[in-house]
C-alpha cells in the first residue's frame, strides 16, 4: 500500500489513468492499496508523487502552481487571400468583445491599409473635420425649364 499525492494544476484530479476511483483535491494525500496501481500513476510525476514518510510540508513544497482561468481575448486571424503556402501563419489582432461582435454579425467591416494609406486617410479625416460647413439649400427645388417645342425637343446632331 503506497501513499499517494495529488500535485497538478487543477483544483480538483479524478484518477483516469490506473482506474483506483480515487479523486484528489490539490495536497490531498490517499492511500493506494494496489501496488502496480499506485505505480500506474507515479509514471507521471507532474500529476502524482509519492507521499509514504513526508511530513506536510514537505508535501506542500511539491505542489505546482494552481493555473486560474483566463478570460478569452476575442482575436481574429488574417489569412491572405490565395496564399497556398502550408508554412504560412495568420496575423492574429487581438480586438475589443463589442468589436469582435460587430465584424461577426457584419455590423462593423474590418480595411486594412498600409502606413501611408492610414497616414493620407488620417489628413483626410481631419480636413473633412475641421471645414467650415457650406450651408444647406434649403429652398424648394428648381422648376424643370419649360421647353418651347421645334428649339430644344429636336434631338441635336452628332458634330462630325
Amino acid at each position: 500500500m503506497k501513499k499517494i499525492v495529488y500535485i497538478g494544476h487543477k483544483e480538483i484530479k479524478a484518477d483516469n489513468v490506473a482506474q483506483t476511483g480515487l479523486v484528489w483535491t490539490r495536497g490531498q494525500v490517499h492511500e493506494v492499496a494496489d501496488d502496480k496501481k499506485a505505480e500506474v500513476l507515479l509514471k507521471h510525476p507532474l500529476i502524482w508523487k509519492d507521499a509514504d514518510g513526508k511530513k506536510p510540508e514537505e508535501i506542500e513544497s511539491l505542489l505546482l502552481p494552481e493555473l486560474a482561468a483566463v478570460a478569452p481575448e476575442p482575436r481574429v486571424s488574417i489569412i491572405p487571400q490565395g496564399d497556398t503556402s502550408p508554412y504560412w501563419e495568420p496575423v492574429v489582432v487581438p480586438v475589443p468583445a463589442d468589436v469582435f461582435t460587430k465584424l461577426q454579425t457584419k455590423d462593423l467591416v474590418a480595411v486594412f491599409m498600409t502606413s501611408e494609406d492610414a497616414d493620407a486617410f488620417a489628413e483626410w479625416k481631419l480636413e473633412r473635420d475641421t471645414r467650415p460647413s457650406a450651408p444647406q439649400k434649403t429652398g424648394p427645388k428648381p422648376q424643370a425649364k419649360e421647353t418651347k417645342p421645334g428649339l430644344d425637343a429636336a434631338p441635336k446632331k452628332a458634330a462630325a
